[in-house]
């Protein structure tokens, strides 16, 4: 079974610092496993459409090609809204093609709450509801805080996930920090840590695995000109026996 990466939570709820105007975002990611006489290498590209008919809601679509041990493809959608100056909501759908990393179908919802005088502190909460194409579905809990100062942002996350068959548990933090100016550029650090654990079906005599791991991604985001950009990310990933992931991204956004 291959499990959900925490981060894809930050596909469907994209970050909405950067400018909030329609665009398009086109990416390609390749990912590097070793050892590599077992993993070939993940390739992954991404098209993204984000719609802002107003302040208060926007609505967005992604597409990705993904090419692994198999070839799949993901289709994405979600919302968010605006209900009053100190709550938001935002939404998400995805279907997956057939494959074993994929979803068959997944469900995210998020609530958040503006909280100080000036707004700039946001606490979240939220669940992730996700069905695989085997016998395997997870359910993710998390929530954490937002805070916003001058040209930086903090963040820090906690998932709880439960994956069945089994109701096995495992955790993820997420801390990310960001420093930029909205048209000029971004940059962010995101790290994570925690433990990845499911029921192994595939043996003769099904047993929990469970392996610890972490995470560090580094984002760069930088304007060519008022309407358009590119942006680099570098990450890494380590399973404790499992694999070490070494990845690349490079992406193009136009704002219309």
């Amino acid at each position: 079974m291959k499990l959900i990466s925490t981060f894809f939570c930050l596909l469907l709820f994209p970050n909405l610092i950067f400018a909030q105007k329609d665009r398009l975002e086109l990416n390609f990611t390749y990912e590097h496993l070793q050892p590599s006489d077992q993993y070939e290498a993940w390739k992954t590209i991404a098209l993204s459409y984000y719609r802002f008919p107003s302040k208060k809601f926007n609505y967005h679509f992604f597409a990705y090609g993904i090419s692994r041990e198999e070839k799949a493809m993901i289709f994405a959608t979600g919302l968010t809204r605006d209900w009053s100056e100190r709550f938001y909501t935002r939404s998400g759908f995805s279907l997956g093609s057939r494959s074993e990393f994929t979803p068959q179908y997944r469900l995210d919802q998020d609530f958040n709450f503006k909280l100080l005088k000036k707004q700039n502190l946001v606490f979240t909460v939220g669940a992730t509801y996700i069905n695989y194409f085997n016998e395997h579905e997870s359910i993710v809990l998390f929530g954490g805080p937002m805070y916003y100062y001058k040209r930086w942002n903090f963040v820090y996350n906690y998932h709880h996930v439960t994956n069945d068959p089994g109701k096995v548990r495992s955790y993820t933090h997420i801390l990310s920090a960001g420093l930029g100016e909205d048209k000029k550029s971004w940059i962010y650090l995101t790290g994570s840590f925690g433990t990845q654990a499911y029921l192994a079906t595939y043996l003769a005599e099904p047993e929990n695995v469970d392996q610890k791991n972490h995470n560090l991604i580094l984002n760069y985001r930088r304007w060519l000109t008022e309407k358009q950009g590119f942006w680099l990310e570098t990450s890494y990933l380590k399973i404790e026996e499992g694999y070490e992931k070494y990845g690349i991204s490079l992406g193009y956004f136009h704002s219309f």
